[in-house]
């Protein structure tokens, strides 16, 4: 079972997140200057950048409304035009251009300031504790109904590993920004309550898709909560400005961050191997104002890699993730199980099985990617302190602002927090399971290209057991030697001697969800019922090169 620990700060009045909240307007005006100082140095051109703005915001009013918007979107953006024409002037700095800018940043920084409520935390604390016992509980048990399992039976089917106990004290020493893989809608309340009633951190600030707020309920909630709102919709510079410059003020002022450095969820269900760097830039800008204004705070960044046995968007997810990489190659399959059918399926699921989920912590970094002891001093590799201010010292040894530089930081930071993800992937016994059985798919029935193998009717994929058993203790051999050389890590129940238990445990867990099986056995024939749910869980194994050391072959195949 995962071990609870008590909160650091009980009291809600002194979390970073509930002071912030409670000076909300304060802390717009000084994001607003804060942010048009950083416009007016990145942008020389204001007419342009202005004309800019408004073509894109048209844009988006014409083409692309959503229910949250303000109701006088539209009223805005045509004024706003209106204004620029009536400008006539050589200077592109022009203090009417200015004005216009500053009304823009406040009207942006209001829609992305979250708020919290303490109250509504601790509902929402209770409501999550009620839906994970169900979730990651049976409802029957040895003849019995149970609604409910217990909160001791939830933590341990919320496994958390690595250093919990660092990041504590580290959260005592800085600010802490957590980096979550991101695999599933449920990872945004999975982090949260995670970090809460298992670890004992106080509630993170964390972003949440504005289209999200079109609903009420959920509105209701992440308005209260902490989450910022952002909008992909919006491309302009000063909007995406505002975006950084609200996250590098929030964390200056010591408020904990959680946000996905992926962007957006996993289409293809693997990990994250290309990282959108603009929000871990601002961390590291956030970083230098420390030491430029003569502070010793640091920030203090922890991976986090949530493994999961199922994701229930998965279909969805590599059907966009497929449709977008195979284009017109790809045929999107029939399901093979469908209707009502499909419904009691699920249902039955739910009534009748238990997973979990497992969460890994990586090695707490600064922003350089140097790991941190639990001080907070950074370390290089002969677990040295390093002299952390140097980073951002110029040749005068004075602390200098160098977007160039920090550039280059954020992209090497980028780097270690990749290698962090694969480091502390924990392979579960579904995922192995998932590669081999797709692998050998693939090797025993791909005739031509790829796409064309995925629409092989289901009922010519066989397998024989034997074989697939002989596959499976190849890639678990192979993993146990990536492990030693702290490549990856593997989940208690992937264990090479005992292959049937592995075989057990996979099928009990993989896709369990979902309507279809994803990989199921039969009179000794290991067959599948969507084979691009199992490419999907495959993934999660993706980039180890199990493929180049383990031969999929099955014993009556021609080489």
């Amino acid at each position: 079972m995962s071990k609870a620990y008590p909160h650091i700060i009980p009291n809600p009045e002194d979390w970073p997140i509930y002071k912030q909240a409670k000076n909300r307007s304060s802390f717009i005006g000084t994001l607003n200057n804060f942010t048009f100082n950083r416009v007016i140095n990145n942008q020389k051109d204001l007419e342009r950048l202005l004309n800019m703005t408004v073509y894109q915001e048209g844009q988006r009013v014409k083409n692309n409304p959503w229910k949250v918007d303000p109701a006088d979107d539209k009223k805005y953006w045509d004024k706003i035009r209106s204004e620029l024409r009536d400008i006539s002037t050589d200077d592109p700095q022009d203090e009417r251009y200015q004005q216009i800018i500053k009304r823009i940043i406040n009207r942006y920084n209001v829609e992305i300031v979250g708020d919290f409520k303490p109250k509504t935390f601790y509902f929402i604390r209770k409501f999550l504790t009620a839906f994970f016992k169900r979730l990651f509980n049976k409802m029957i048990v040895k003849g019995t109904w149970r609604l409910w399992g217990t909160k001791d039976q939830l933590f341990d089917k919320i496994k958390v590993h690595g250093p919990v106990e660092h990041i504590r004290e580290l959260y005592k020493k800085g600010t802490v920004i957590v980096l979550p893989t991101h695999f599933s809608n449920l990872d945004s309340i999975m982090v949260g309550y995670t970090l809460d009633n298992i670890c004992g951190i106080p509630p993170f600030t964390y972003g949440a898709g504005l289209n999200l707020f079109d609903y009420e309920i959920p509105a209701y909630f992440m308005n209260r909560l902490g989450a910022y709102r952002l909008d992909r919709r919006k491309k302009n510079p000063i909007y995406l400005e505002c975006l950084k410059a609200m996250n590098s003020l929030s964390i200056y002022q010591g408020v904990n961050s959680i946000f996905f450095p992926g962007g957006t969820r996993s289409r293809s269900g693997k990990i994250e191997s290309r990282l959108k760097l603009g929000l871990v830039g601002s961390v590291v800008q956030a970083q230098r104002r420390h030491i430029e204004y003569g502070d010793d705070k640091k920030i203090f960044m922890v991976p986090m890699i949530l493994d999961y046995h199922f994701v229930l968007e998965a279909k969805s997810l590599i059907n966009q993730h497929l449709k977008i990489e195979g284009k017109e190659n790809y045929v999107r399959p029939k399901a093979a199980v469908k209707g009502i059918r499909a419904n009691f399926r699920f249902l039955k699921a739910l009534y009748n099985k238990q997973s979990e989920v497992v969460i890994s912590f990586g090695q707490p970094l600064d922003v350089m990617g140097n790991e941190v002891n639990l001080q907070g001093d950074s370390i290089d590799d002969k677990n040295e302190i390093i002299d952390f201010t140097g980073y951002f010292s110029g040749e005068a040894n004075d602390i200098e602002r160098n977007n160039q530089r920090e550039k280059i930081y954020t992209r090497l930071l980028g780097d270690k927090l990749v290698t962090s993800y694969r480091r502390n992937n924990i392979a579960l016994a579904s995922n192995i399971l998932a590669f081999a059985a797709f692998e050998l798919y693939k090797s025993v029935y791909q005739k031509s290209d790829f796409y064309t193998f995925l629409v092989t009717p289901l009922d010519e994929l066989i397998l024989p057991l034997e074989d697939f058993k002989s596959i499976l203790k190849q890639c678990v051999e192979y993993l146990e030697e990536l492990q030693a050389y702290n490549e990856i890590k593997l989940s208690e129940h992937v264990k090479s001697t005992d292959i049937d238990q592995l075989i057990f445990h996979g099928l009990r867990n993989l896709g369990l969800y979902h309507a279809a099986k994803v990989l199921h056995i039969k009179k000794d024939i290991v067959k599948t019922q969507d084979l691009t749910l199992l490419y999907y869980y495959r993934n999660k194994l993706d980039g180890y090169k199990i493929e180049e050391r383990v031969k999929f072959q099955i014993s009556n195949q021609k080489t």
